[in-house]
């Protein structure tokens, strides 16, 4: 989950923070949907939900010669309180390959990644980007001395390479804290109090400059004939880079695991966006924040398992 959070909101944070000084008459933010063909979370109840019965999941630690296909989408609309409203949307496909683990932790691992790109449009200009990492191979390998990023012949990965992927994976070389806090059953309708404090606490660890709280995760059932777990979740995401601007998102959405290993599958996440200056009171205090910006991020994150 960590993966698809590290860059929430950052690229339409800089364009406000960049544009925050033009002047102009603001459009209202496009309320159409995002993302039609994804559900609303709780909007359809998975099969056997109305059931307290509790349902068994596994545990499997990941193993060499496991592979995962990740697709990540993620929609971020923003309108300045006096200027133009930004769009940006992202994309991302890669394979992954477990080469080689430790103590249940991945040591080793190839990472081929497809698609890796960004398309951002302000002032009805759109400019389409490939990051560093598009249409590479990269094989990431984990000890006590460090990180080291190789190419898949065995090259090592240019600086700007290892930055990023080492920037973008912050939980390389730690073990999977959902399927440490995981209960062996959970009931439908019952929050998960273990995953609830290791999500927030493994969130903050991992997400730097940026503070996870108010972490709600509650079993809503099983579905698709009891080969999958599905979650709402919610927490309020605070973004502080060192810029001057401050950015909250309160997610809320769904999240899937398979019954048989507690592996992710899927993360569904949408929530309204708030921008600030840095250093503005709270929402809710005796004076209230001048806002620089608001909108809404879509975010989904899919794992396939060939």
């Amino acid at each position: 989950m960590w993966k698809s959070l590290r860059h929430v909101a950052l690229p339409c944070v800089l364009a406000v923070t960049g544009a925050a000084a033009c002047n102009g008459k603001g459009r209202s933010l496009d309320t159409e949907a995002l993302a039609p063909d994804w559900p609303t979370p709780g909007s359809k109840k998975p099969r056997g939900s109305a059931d307290r019965t509790p349902v068994s999941i596994g545990r499997v630690w990941p193993v060499a010669g496991h592979k995962m296909r990740r697709t990540k989408t993620s929609k971020t609309r923003l309108t300045l309180t006096a200027g133009p409203e930004t769009e940006v949307d992202e994309e991302q496909h890669r394979d992954e390959e477990v080469l080689a683990t430790k103590d249940g932790i991945i040591t080793q691992l190839r990472m081929r990644f497809e698609d890796d790109r960004s398309t951002q449009k302000t002032f009805g200009v759109s400019k389409k980007e490939a990051s560093v990492l598009d249409g590479n191979v990269y094989v990431v390998s984990v000890s006590s001395a460090g990180i080291v990023v190789a190419s898949d012949s065995a090259k090592p990965a240019s600086p700007a390479e290892s930055a990023r992927i080492i920037e973008r994976f912050p939980g390389l070389g730690r073990r999977d804290f959902f399927l440490d806090a995981m209960p062996k059953s959970v009931v439908p309708g019952e929050r998960v109090p273990p995953l609830e404090q290791a999500m927030a606490m493994e969130l903050n660890t991992v997400l730097r400059d940026r503070t996870v709280e108010d972490v709600v995760v509650r079993f809503v059932g099983a579905e698709r004939n009891g080969t999958s777990a599905v979650f709402d979740v919610s927490w309020t995401l605070t973004i502080n880079e060192k810029l001057p601007a401050v950015t909250t998102i309160d997610f809320h959405g769904q999240w899937r695991v398979r019954t048989k290993d507690g592996w992710e599958t899927e993360l569904w996440l949408e929530g309204p966006v708030t921008v600030v200056p840095a250093g503005a009171p709270a929402p809710g205090g005796s004076a209230a924040p001048s806002v620089l910006a608001k909108g809404s991020m879509t975010l989904r994150s899919v794992t396939e398992f060939p």
